[in-house]
């Protein structure tokens, strides 16, 4: 894998409506923001230490994106040894944005608004660096 220039880590959205915002910003990132030099990383392949995203996220500064206080994002960042330079928190980009989650299993018009918003915060942030 070749050096990027950040990592972003985003929760895998699994059981909440704001994680399966999250879950849809990091395919936003991964499909329409290749020029930015970031790389996704996978929090399952991270926790399962497969691929090379140990090294990743230890050696490029990282953005977090929690969809929900749990903060798993973060918690598998810090227990990787990431230097998280940015933490983005779903509730509070709700009420940013005031856009909400439809549900779970589908964000709905809002939620995708949302996602989009997110991902350009996140693209303002790796343009900074």
């Amino acid at each position: 894998m070749r050096k990027q220039r950040i990592c972003v880590l985003p929760c895998s959205g699994m059981g909440k409506a704001l994680g399966s915002v999250t879950r849809e910003i990091g395919l936003i990132i991964a499909e329409e923001m290749r020029e930015l030099d970031a790389h996704l990383v996978c929090p399952s392949s991270l926790t399962a230490d497969i691929g090379d995203y140990g090294n990743a996220i230890k050696r490029t500064p990282t953005i977090v994106i929690d969809g929900c206080v749990e903060k798993c994002a973060t918690k598998i960042a810090a227990q990787n040894g990431a230097d998280v330079v940015e933490s983005i928190f779903l509730p509070k980009m709700v009420g940013k944005y005031r856009l909400k989650p439809k549900g779970r299993y589908d964000i709905g018009s809002e939620g995708r608004m949302l996602a989009h918003r997110v991902s350009e915060d996140v693209a303002t942030v790796i343009k900074k660096m």
